[in-house]
């Protein structure tokens, strides 16, 4: 599925970057410099690891074979609401694989994957899973972003290569919103990669 875009490219941008730019905005950060793509303009292996309509964490295990856990970096709590800034690492070496941002609404939840969720380990992908939250993914857009010193932080560094990402929303099956994610992913280490049929 190809999202629709917004014709107002700063409305794009800043549709795409939601809810990264919460904490930009909240940390005072200077936001990067972001690039909307079609999916057909995406490369290898990002749009691979991109460009579908499945939770990104069974999807990083399945390339990087190895299962992932989360570094939390910045949690905005709410009664109803988490938002919050992440990193998936890799179990085996504890490899950063993606920088996600997202805003789960808690109150559509269950407690078992409410109190997961608070818990801070795992993603939220498999938490929607072991719960049974049965959802699908929405596709809001894909985008490249220029590095800047935060991502050269989170990433350990990206020697000045392009980053790319999606953003989309998890929904019920009801159409209730469970959460909305920004993703980046770091950039290609071939060599860390497992085939893929």
């Amino acid at each position: 599925m190809t999202p629709v875009y917004p014709s107002n490219l700063n409305e794009l941008t800043e549709s795409l970057m939601w809810p990264l730019n919460l904490f930009y905005a909240y940390y005072q950060r200077d936001m990067p410099e972001v690039t909307p793509l079609f999916d057909w303009h995406m490369p290898e292996p990002y749009k691979r690891l991109l460009v579908h309509e499945r939770n990104m964490t069974p999807t990083l295990e399945a390339y990087y074979g190895s299962t992932i856990h989360i570094e939390r970096l910045n949690v905005v709590p709410d009664r109803d609401e988490c938002s919050r800034e992440v990193i998936l690492r890799l179990d085996i070496n504890k490899k950063p694989v993606e920088y996600g941002a997202s805003r789960i609404f808690l109150n559509t939840l269950p407690k078992k994957a409410m109190d997961l969720i608070c818990e801070g380990h795992v993603p939220l992908g498999t938490v929607l899973n072991k719960c049974h939250c049965v959802h699908r993914v929405e596709l809001s857009g894909f985008f490249k972003v220029k590095p800047t010193p935060f991502f050269n932080n989170v990433f350990s560094s990206v020697n000045g290569s392009s980053l790319f990402g999606r953003r989309n929303r998890l929904v019920a099956l009801d159409g209730t919103l469970l959460a909305e994610v920004c993703e980046i992913l770091p950039p290609a280490d071939e060599t860390s990669f497992q085939e893929q049929p």
